[in-house]
């Protein structure tokens, strides 16, 4: 949710005032780990299994957001939005296999569209000033 900051005078100030370019790369780089982290677990899901690599995404998703938090340079900002973005490819290619597994038939597609919910409701609470 870096489009609420991109246009803040102190965000500006503080990582140079990036141009158009930079502030394009800097958003895209959680996409592109994204992708990388889908392709990981293509690669080595099924050796580590799917609670492992859940696991795993967890653990990319706090150091990466953890090196966004103390960001202050743009690398060290991408860095850390590719790692969380590694995190999410991961776990939203691991999580609703996982969910099917684990759930009830009846249940299955319900759970899996529940995940998709929220993460929706998340980002509409995120992006609305003052709702939390």
């Amino acid at each position: 949710m870096l489009s609420g900051l991109l246009e803040n005078p102190s965000f500006r100030e503080q990582f140079g005032n990036p141009n158009d370019v930079i502030t394009g790369i800097t958003v895209s780089s959680y996409c592109l780990g994204a992708l990388f982290g889908c392709v990981l677990n293509f690669a080595i899901g099924d050796m580590l299994g799917r609670r492992y690599m859940i696991w795993l995404a967890m653990g990319l998703i706090i150091v990466g957001a953890t090196l966004q938090t103390s960001a202050f340079t743009l690398a060290h900002l991408i860095v850390g939005r590719f790692i969380t973005g590694l995190g999410t490819g991961i776990d939203s290619s691991t999580v609703p296999m996982y969910q099917s597994e684990l759930s009830k038939r009846e249940w299955r597609g319900r759970l899996v569209s529940w995940e998709i919910l929220f993460i929706g409701i998340g980002i509409v609470l995120v992006r609305t000033p003052g709702c939390l």
